[in-house]
């Protein structure tokens, strides 16, 4: 039980761990895609504005400002007819007619769009924000999210290292928070000898309660059924002890289970409990009557014991018509002046 509990515990707090990593991670890097896509939008507007403005787009300054670097958003202005006219990643006039793309053909329509998709260009997925400039032409600013990936992976594993340090004290509360649940159940005392009533067993646990009921109406019926059999021992023991005649009653293998004082004085023999009968009393007739007792069939035979003489009776036990034993009972025959 307390192994179980304790594992319960341990894959209870692995899986809400496993959970809440994932729950995090995925919350940090929707989070992080949105302001990545807010970022772009800004850029995108105020670009927009400036060009609206009447900045030249060939411009050194303006150029140099986007540059080819890895790490920049990428900057393209197409045409009303769908010709680039600039790109800070790639030269335009290597470019082809950008009239199919989604993002440009919304723009035209509708004056903004944005949108995600594989980039053939940048061979990678990448966010499109797509805004129509006054002149007709449209101003689009992407950016590749593969960085965003590479940052989320960087955090979700910071929160599985994370995870994997907590499980250490965690591991440890397990075991006490185990021990706590377990030790009320074993500190549970139901004294044999109480005779109190059995609702007033109060377990730590009131789910516990029936079963603690149970036990103390099982150990109350026990007790009298051991009462009864101390009584029933009692009674035999009263009996044989003053019986006149002595008695003996034998196991399967001719062991003494139990013997009177009358039997005792007869084979001069005041402990015989638990030894073979044939060591007892070595009288060759005496010995054979109990071979032939413990193979299932009754005899008499005489037994001479100083100056009295007895009739020993051997009679076989039967308990569901398998040998359990014998019953040996000396009567004293002796006639005095003889």
């Amino acid at each position: 039980m307390r192994k179980r509990i304790y594992l319960n515990f341990i894959g209870l707090i692995i899986i809400c761990s496993l959970l809440l990593t994932i729950a995090i991670s995925a919350v940090v890097y929707q989070r992080m895609i949105d302001q990545q896509k807010e970022a772009i939008r800004d850029k995108a507007i105020l670009i927009a504005d400036l060009l609206n403005e009447g900045i030249n787009i060939t411009d050194d300054y303006f150029t140099n400002y986007y540059t080819r670097s890895q790490g920049i958003a990428r900057l393209t202005i197409i045409a009303s007819d769908g010709t680039v006219l600039l790109d800070n990643k790639i030269d335009a006039l290597t470019m082809d007619s950008h009239a199919d793309r989604i993002e440009f053909t919304q723009a035209v329509l509708n004056g903004t769009y944005n949108t995600i998709r594989y980039s053939e260009t940048l061979g990678a997925t990448a966010y499109y924000y797509a805004i129509r400039l006054d002149n007709g032409n449209v101003l689009r600013v992407s950016q590749t999210m593969y960085n965003i990936s590479g940052v989320a992976s960087a955090i979700l594993i910071t929160l599985i290292v994370i995870m994997m340090i907590v499980l250490i004290p965690v591991n440890i509360a397990a075991r006490r928070l185990t021990e706590n649940i377990i030790k009320p159940i074993n500190d549970i005392s139901l004294d044999s000898n109480n005779k109190r009533d059995t609702t007033d067993v109060l377990p730590p646990y009131d789910e516990l309660i029936p079963y603690a009921r149970k036990i103390e109406q099982q150990k109350l019926k026990i007790n009298e059924q051991l009462s009864m059999l101390k009584h029933r021992a009692d009674t035999i023991e009263a009996i044989t002890s003053n019986m006149k005649e002595g008695l003996i009653l034998l196991d399967e293998a001719g062991t003494v289970l139990i013997a009177n004082h009358c039997a005792s004085e007869v084979l001069n023999d005041t402990n015989m409990t638990g030894k073979q009968i044939t060591h007892i009393c070595r009288d060759i007739e005496f010995g054979k009557s109990v071979k032939l007792c413990l193979s299932g069939t009754s005899s008499i035979a005489e037994l001479i014991r100083g100056f009295k003489k007895y009739n020993v009776y051997f009679s076989p036990v039967f308990t569901s018509n398998d040998f359990g034993g014998a019953v040996i009972l000396f009567l004293d025959i002796t006639v005095f002046g003889e």
